[in-house]
This record gives C-alpha cells, structure tokens and sequence, in this order.
C-alpha cells in the first residue's frame, strides 16, 4: 500500500507550477457551479505538465468520465466532430490538444464549431499548445468567441534539479500510515539527493530533457521507489546512475549504440528525428513513420515495405531502449501510437551518416526535398 500510494503521489506531483494549478482550478470550479459554456487557453513546451494539470485538477473537481479529447495531429474535422457528438445539454469537458495545429488549417471550421457550439452551452473547452504564439493565427469568428484566460505551465521560480527530484520522492500529498516505513524512506531520500556523484547526473538528465526535464525525473522517482520497496536494499551509487541511464541515455554511449543498430533501424531514427523537426513535436505516431518510410523510398527508385515490417522495426527500437511510447498511449490504435526518440537528435544525425555510408541508404534524404525531410 505504501509503495503504490507513493507513486500515485509522485505522478502526481508538479514542480513550480503552483500559481499555474491555482488558476486552472478556479476554471473549473466556476464552470461546476455556473454550469455556463467557457474556455481557457494553456500553453507551455512539450512536458511541461499541461497534460499532468488538467488531469489532476479534473480528478479533483469534476471526476465526470464525459469527457472529449480531440487532438490536432490526429483528427481532421470530420473526426473531430464526431468525437464532439451532439449532446451538448448535458456538462461537458472538451479538451482540444495540439490546437495550433487547427490554427495552421485553411478553414478553421471545427475551430468555430466547438468555441460556438460548446461555449453557448455547458462546456468546458481547454485549448492545448506547445506553441506560444498559437492564437496569432485564430480567425477573428473563432477568437471573438474564445475566452481571454491564458495559462501557461511554465514558471519563473529556479528549482535546482536535486532539489526537484527531492520534491517528486517526497511529495507533500503522500499518506503513509507505517510512520517507520515512511521515516526510513525520508532518511534514504536525505542520504540519496546529497551524493554528488547523484546531483550531477540529475543535472545531466534534467539538461538534455525538454520542459525542463520534470517529466524525465517524474520516471526517474517511480522507478526508484518501486525498485526500493521490491528489494528494500539501499541503492549504491551505481544502482542510480544505471536507473538515470535508462530515463536518458548518456550520448557518449550512445553514438556506438546507434552505429551497431541494423541500418534499417538508424534509418528509422533519423527519420523520426527529421519528422519531429519538422513539425516541432517530438512525438510521431506509428503510421507516420511507416508513410515516410515508404515515400524516401520511393524517391529512391525502391520498392515500399510492408507496414508490418517497418512497425516490427519500431517494436524492436522500443525494446532496445532507443524510442519511447508517449506515456497513456499504449492501449490506443497501433496506427496513432506516438513514439519518440530516447537519443539526442546530434547524436542520431552524426551516428546515422557513419551509419548509412556504406549501405545502400548513404542517399536517403538527396531526393527527399519536396517532402520537407
């Protein structure tokens, strides 16, 4: 029980973004109580706990399961209105991720279909982007209608990385009933986040990441705590940085790594890493890498794989420890299973030209301009 309370707390949590949970909540709690459509906008960089907000403050104030994600990678307006349904007598929470991805769209006509819709009923519509700029691009019949509320989930308080992973393995919301269970943890918290060797990775990890590296430290902390209470062994040195390496991957390491892969799997790489530079989210799903896939190779005068083929390459990236499934997704359509790269895009560029020289993949890219790669 104090294990999985534990971790529940440390998923929890966020760090700095007080000010930010405050303002969400009064959203809510308004929306609850007026039972009045409105909206708010909530911007911030990949991982930087929009996702991790809305969730927790949904949890507390309006654990309703009628609830409608409707994401902008994935869903065109057709889709998106078919997820918005017709309902809209009832309360409602609209959840519009990726939403400068609709602003970037000729017509922005499911734009205008849920702030008029939703809002001139009892909806709650939260406007997702990683893009801070996203409403310059909003048409005017769209933006007259949206609220003026911006939330953006990134702070101005400096936290040291020690002193943040220290916050996520002891959060405040942790309830543990064995006072010896729980004094005994704090102690090896005190021991763990005072080795210096364990203070430099943090950095390291936190360096290398984006959003600030919280979300990387949030995996870190769960899988620290899980390991401690299965084991009940106080973890050397050693232990950590090994479970540091397995969140973010050292790049010294890892330009051998990527070298060794098959070249269809560095191929895979680089192309995950061109798409994500591309379109500014690290994360791309299963079927857009498979299309790429096959479109460099017909720039090459190549015949296209088979989908079963270039996933079974993706599946076999991801027991490698080389991409990651974003975290929630995995019981969703293969098809749309968003994956990232583990490994630093200069790493995987510089890897993949070593990599690719003597294979028939040396031109990938050469007549791939078109395609924007």
């Amino acid at each position: 029980m104090a294990k999985s309370a534990l971790i529940n707390a440390i998923e929890d949590s966020l760090i700095g973004l007080d000010n930010q949970l405050e303002s969400l909540t009064n959203v809510f709690d308004r929306f609850v109580v007026s039972k009045e459509g409105c909206s708010c906008l909530l911007l911030g960089p990949p991982q930087s706990g929009k996702t991790a907000m809305i969730n927790q403050v949904r949890q507390k104030v309006y654990p309703s399961s009628n609830v409608v994600i409707i994401d902008g990678f994935f869903c065109d307006d057709a889709a998106g209105t078919n997820l918005l349904g017709d309902d809209f007598e009832n309360q409602k929470l609209i959840i519009v991720d990726n939403f400068e991805q609709f602003t970037q769209r000729n017509r922005q006509q499911l734009l205008y279909t849920i702030i008029n819709k939703a809002c001139a009923s009892k909806c709650l519509v939260i406007f997702c982007s990683r893009d801070m700029t996203a409403t310059d691009n909003v048409e005017k019949r769209v933006r007259s209608r949206m609220g003026n509320l911006k939330i953006f989930s990134t702070t101005d308080e400096v936290v040291e990385p020690i002193e943040a992973l220290r916050a996520l393995l002891l959060p405040k919301s942790w309830k543990c009933d064995n006072k010896d269970a729980k004094k005994a943890w704090e102690s090896l918290i005190d021991d763990v986040t005072s080795r210096g060797v364990v203070i430099r990775d943090v950095e390291r990890v936190v360096a290398s990441s984006a959003g600030g590296g919280f979300s990387k430290l949030k995996r870190f902390a769960s899988l620290f705590a899980e390991y401690y209470f299965e084991t009940d062994i106080i973890p050397a040195d050693a232990d950590i940085l090994r479970q540091l390496e397995r969140i973010v991957p050292r790049n010294s390491n890892m330009v051998e790594y990527v070298e060794d892969l098959e070249v269809h799997e560095a191929f895979i790489l680089e192309l995950i890493r061109r798409l994500s530079k591309r379109s500014g989210n690290p994360h791309v799903p299963y079927l857009n890498v498979f299309q790429n896939f096959n479109l460099v190779f017909r720039a090459m005068h190549q015949p296209p794989r088979a989908k079963t083929l270039v996933y079974f390459y993706l599946d076999k990236l991801i027991q490698k420890g080389a991409i990651e499934v974003k975290p929630g997704s995995t019981k969703g359509q293969i098809d749309y299973r968003p994956v990232q790269n583990r490994i630093d895009g200069s790493v995987i560029e510089k890897a993949w030209l070593q990599r690719s020289r003597l294979s028939y993949l040396s031109d990938a890219f050469r007549n791939t301009a078109n395609l924007q790669l």
